[in-house]
């Protein structure tokens, strides 16, 4: 009404309203219907959530399948989600889903079987208790290897000496640590590990503020120098491996190197890898971090080392289980029947830290009542929890098929590593583009399924352009060596609808959980994406859309069906299932939608 706005003038308005949440297999669900923004003429100039969760038991785990949240955890029973974006229209609606719980770990499990004869899909969140600030936590060894080569100089240096420095304040009385700094040659800050106090702080301060750059690369001797150090595996460590550039000192050669690292690490600690800029070898670093059971980091030339090592280390500082193995235990299973579950990922062992949640996801053979068994090491100590699940046997809705999208971007980030560690695999290309498919999941090699010219569905041409956009593998640095690596990051420890466009940490064979993030960032506004090797950029395919749990594919009319002006009449949408349909023989069975116009 005028009288209630007048023209040109603001008014906020607030509504008070109370929503009873659906709750279902333990996890609280709440839904704001946001997509609806989407049919706006402009972008929505600010969404921003704050939402508080209270509760007289623990909360455990909370977790969002549709957006990327930031989530602050004061104590067990209180926590902050918020989310905020500028200038952007929503794709989808916003969901939070939360559990309660009590104990030291709280574990909930997600089934969707959309099809019968099919193996279902699952997905299982995991999340440690959130202890008082002056509670014990479990004593860990941190080393640094820090290149100081010449190449460093500048602000490079200055920012690794704050990454490494912001590492020292934050280590905790009891933990050990050393720094091993390495040009052409390699120098110990002391011959062993030193324990952790405000003394021994405040000399390895003073250490850091006296290194300076220039010289070669010994990557070789910085890693198995510090990897010898490790002997005592009753207690978590890690090695926070830092570099700008490519090996030219000493060992040279990338396979000798990573043998040479994986030979020296006797106790399995955890490689933590920053690539620094685009001169590194970026598949040497991911070879190493897989070898190493931890992950790949990479920051841009335009980034702040030390906002990605402390994120990072953030993240890691209290580790609550180490070596944590999931298995699920189900009635009526015979050995020849092989696993339960199946292509699980991450893959292997892993540690849950405090304050972080554990995403794991796979696929399941049997329907039914199951348990999920938790085991792991805290302080040489061997714990074991153990929670009830229910694998679907058939799944009514579409409610929960987000689980289904996220396990084919953690599948597709296995298969890129595969085809860049391993080597080619007709059928590993195969299953790569079928699921970028058959999901709208675009990656640098399956880029072309954005072309509205042309109908680049799952047939043997996809395969051949795939394979062919594979061989850019071969690059291991470079703008486009470091993309790569760092686009099969986002895919391999995906946990929302989309991958960030921010690198997730990658997982090794037997490396960190998913949901272990560095820097946030969040994905295009409009429609899917892909990343440019070209560029390291973000380039939005609104060409490629969702509509519930379905990927559908606009395309362009042929020329001879063009208005005066030479373009298109309309465009019509092609769903993977209809590929091998002739566009113009079929037209009858090829739906036409407006909104593609």
């Amino acid at each position: 009404s005028s009288d209630l706005v007048p023209p040109g003038a603001e008014r906020k308005v607030t509504l008070n309203y109370n929503q009873l949440l659906r709750k279902d297999r333990g996890l609280t669900d709440f839904l704001f219907p946001l997509s609806t923004a989407r049919y706006t003429s402009h972008a929505v100039e600010k969404i921003d959530f704050q939402i508080a969760i209270e509760s007289g038991i623990d909360i455990k785990n909370i977790y969002s399948p549709t957006h990327g949240v930031d989530i602050k955890r004061p104590d067990a029973k209180h926590a902050v989600v918020s989310y905020t974006r500028t200038n952007e229209v929503p794709v989808s609606d916003f969901r939070l889903l939360f559990d309660v719980d009590k104990g030291q770990v709280g574990a909930s499990v997600i089934s969707y079987k959309p099809k019968e004869g099919e193996d279902g899909f699952f997905l299982m969140l995991a999340s440690p208790q959130v202890k008082a600030a002056d509670a014990e936590r479990p004593k860990k060894t941190v080393i640094f290897v820090l290149d100081r080569s010449g190449s460093m100089s500048g602000k490079k240096i200055e920012q690794a000496k704050s990454a490494v420095k912001f590492v020292l304040n934050n280590l905790r009385e009891g933990d050990l640590f050393n720094i091993v700094a390495y040009d052409g040659a390699v120098e110990s800050y002391k011959p062993e590990l030193e324990r952790y106090n405000d003394e021994t702080r405040k000399a390895a301060v003073g250490y850091v503020e006296g290194l300076y750059p220039g010289g070669g690369t010994n990557i070789a001797g910085a890693l198995t120098t510090a990897l010898g150090q490790l002997k005592d595996n009753s207690r978590p460590n890690y090695v926070l491996f830092l570099t700008d550039g490519l090996p030219t000192i000493g060992e040279t050669n990338e396979g000798k190197i990573c043998a040479g690292a994986k030979d020296a690490n006797k106790i399995r600690a955890r490689i933590l890898s920053f690539g620094v800029g685009y001169d590194v070898n970026s598949r040497l670093l991911d070879r190493i971090s897989r070898d190493g059971y931890g992950l790949s980091e990479y920051v841009r030339p335009d980034e702040d080392i030390e906002a990605h090592v402390s994120a990072v280390y953030g993240n890691i500082s209290s580790p609550v289980l180490t070596d944590v193995a999931v298995n699920f235990e189900l009635d009526g299973i015979k050995t020849e029947d092989g696993p339960p579950v199946n292509r699980v990922y991450p893959k292997g062992n892993f540690d849950l830290f405090e304050g972080q949640q554990l995403v794991v996801v796979g696929r399941y053979r049997k329907p039914g009542a199951a348990k999920v068994v938790i085991k792991g090491q805290v302080s040489g100590h061997e714990q074991k929890f153990d929670f009830p699940a229910m694998l679907t046997e058939k799944s009514g809705d579409e409610s929960y098929a987000f689980v289904e999208k996220i396990w084919a971007m953690r599948r597709i980030g296995e298969i890129i590593d595969q085809l860049d560690l391993v080597g080619k695999n007709e059928e590993m290309v195969k299953e790569l583009v079928e699921l970028s498919t058959k999901h709208g999941i675009l990656t640098p090699y399956t880029s072309f399924l954005a072309d509205d010219t042309a109908r680049p569905l799952a047939d043997a041409s996809a395969v051949r352009r795939a394979r062919e956009s594979l061989s850019e593998l071969d690059r291991a640095d470079g703008i486009s060596g470091v993309a790569q690596r760092a686009e099969k990051g986002r895919f391999q420890n995906a946990t929302g609808g989309l991958p960030q466009s921010k690198a997730m940490p990658a997982s090794g064979p037997a490396g960190f959980g998913g949901g272990l993030g560095g820097v946030a960032g969040g994905a295009p506004a409009l429609g899917n994406s892909f990343r440019d090797l070209k560029t390291d950029k973000d380039v939005a395919a609104d060409s490629v859309r969702q509509y519930g749990n379905q990927a559908v594919y606009a395309r362009k009319k042929s020329n001879s069906d063009s208005t005066a002006s030479g373009k298109p009449a309309t465009q019509i949408v092609v769903k993977p299932e209809t590929a091998e349909l002739d566009l113009e023989k079929d037209k009858d069975k090829i739906e036409v939608v407006d909104r593609f116009t």
